[in-house]
Order: C-alpha cells, then structure tokens, then sequence
C-alpha cells in the first residue's frame, strides 16, 4: 500500500526549511503545476508509445514459417512486406517461380497468434521478360506482369482486402498486348470487374509527338458487363480478359 502524505513527508519535517528571497521564490513552480505538467508528460509519452507501436509494424514473414506451402524449387521472383488487412501487423505478398510454374501468393499474418495464412494465389503467365512488380498504394495490391517476346503481353492486376470475406478481391485489371519492335499492332483493356465497366481501343506503330510508346491509338470503346466478385484463384490471364472483351489474339489483336 503506498501512503501520500499530505504537506510536508516524516522524512523532511525535520529538515531545516529554506528561507528563499522573492527573486529565487518567483523562480519556483507551485507544486501543483509541476505535478500536472510531469502527469501530462506522462499520458503523452503512453500515447506516442501506443501510436509507435501501432504505426512501425513487425517484420515481414519468415519463408521458413511457409515452407511448406512452396514447391522445393521454388525461387522468388518479388517479395513485399505490408500491412494490406490494416490490423497492424505485416503481411507478404511473394511471387515465386518454379518448374510447375509461376505464381503469387498473399499470406496473412494474424494479430492474435503470431500466425500466418495463404488468403489468395493468383497464376501467372511463363516466359517472364522482367520479375514481376508487387507494390501497394490507397489500399490496393499492385502486381505488374510482363510477359512474351517481341509480341509481350503487360497485366496489372489490382486487388484489395474484403474484411467481410477475409480474401483479397480482383479491383481492377489492365492489359496491353503490343509488339516490342513495332512490328504489329497493338490492344490495350481496362476493366473494373466491380462495377462491369471497360474500355478497349487498338494502336498502330507510329512516330511523332502524338504517339504513345510508338503506337497512335484510336477510340476508345466503352462497354458493360456483368459485373463480378472474384478473389485470386478465380481471376482470369490478360489473354482470357482481352478473349472475353472479342479481341482475337493474334500478334496485334486484329487475329493478323
């Protein structure tokens, strides 16, 4: 039990009191302001500690923790470390190669375990021409994937946390089918699978300040579809997008 004296302690009663002059005395705090100021600095202190805490999250993932869910080839591609559920602690997004394949994996990382889950995998396109691009921004999961030869196919899939489902949910896909050299034409699409919305136009090589990247395109056509709820392993490739949207794959999209 702590005991709060009131005045002056049993320890400092007899100790000779201080006969300060009015210079000196103005120069000392009432005891209550200092007793308040040292509370304030003490709440204070437990805030910033409880914001630091909640703005620095931990570490990534350890792989060994997940080893199992890799194949034993498994190399990886891209790694980003980053809180895409908001509950403070760090989640990772990998994107691994191996012979079975290339894919994205997006694990979980619980608050009230220390644990991990896979929440999502996404399938990828072979022959790589750069490593994948992870990235996370306004609370989406950016991944970029270039893919071919000199006909290359770019996809970037967008996606986002559904707290209700507790999955990463398809928010956006744009893809670009175009040739590198200039030698074909070029389609590119953006659709918002939420909403139904897309937008489809077709380029043809061209020079000058009105062309973009070497190709001059068109309209753009705007169109509906259904709109659709689609979590990782139900998202389709750019080439099943642009095949759903009529274009026909051949090297410029035109079926040449």
């Amino acid at each position: 039990m702590r005991t709060i004296y009131m005045g002056k302690s049993p320890m400092t009663r007899s100790m000779p009191s201080l006969d300060l002059s009015p210079t000196l005395r103005n120069l000392y705090w009432p005891r209550w302001i200092v007793v308040r100021i040292a509370w304030s600095c003490l709440v204070a202190a437990g805030v910033c500690a409880q914001v630091w805490a909640q703005v620095i999250p931990s570490p990534g993932i350890d792989l060994e923790q997940i080893s199992s869910q890799l194949e034993a080839d498994a190399t990886i591609e891209t790694r980003l470390d980053v809180d895409f559920d908001g509950d403070g602690r760090t989640d990772t997004v990998l994107a691994t190669q191996s012979r079975y394949g290339r894919k994205v994996l997006a694990i979980q990382a619980h608050r009230d375990d220390g644990g991990h889950r896979l929440i999502g995998t996404l399938e990828l396109s072979q022959q790589p021409l750069v490593p994948v691009q992870l990235s996370y921004a306004d609370g989406l999961i950016s991944i970029v994937d270039l893919t071919g030869d000199d006909t290359a196919t770019q996809v970037r899939y967008q996606f986002k946390f559904d707290r209700q489902s507790r999955t990463l949910r398809l928010a956006a896909l744009d893809v670009g089918r175009y040739s590198r050299k200039r030698r074909h034409d070029s389609v590119r699409l953006n659709w918002d699978p939420g909403e139904g919305r897309q937008s489809l136009a077709y380029g043809k090589p061209a020079t000058g300040a009105d062309s973009e990247n070497g190709y001059r395109y068109g309209d753009v056509r705007r169109s509906r579809r259904a709109p659709a709820t689609l979590t990782m392993e139900q998202t389709p490739t750019g080439d099943e997008v642009l095949a759903q949207a009529g274009v026909k794959l051949g090297k410029g999209g035109h079926g040449d």
